[in-house]
């Protein structure tokens, strides 16, 4: 799963993968916010882990898995 996050007044974006599924991250999104709390963990697919302070995300991209082709196309 592709997880991509916007942060506030910032340009850059903090892109990984995942393996948690897409109703997995939304949840936890959702009751992070809900809750109130100030931070939101990620693990992404290798293991490195992300701690994200809430007030800073301006958005949150959730995708399916991109399987890139293998060889070359005709």
């Amino acid at each position: 799963m592709n997880i991509k996050i916007g942060f506030t007044e910032s340009a850059r974006e903090l892109s990984f993968v995942t393996n948690e599924d897409k109703s997995s991250v939304e949840q936890r999104l959702r009751d992070a916010m809900a809750n109130g709390d100030a931070t939101i963990e990620f693990t992404d697919e290798k293991g490195r882990q992300f701690i994200i302070r809430q007030a800073a995300i301006s958005y949150v991209e959730v995708g399916a898995s991109n399987n890139r082709p293998v060889g070359f196309a005709s």
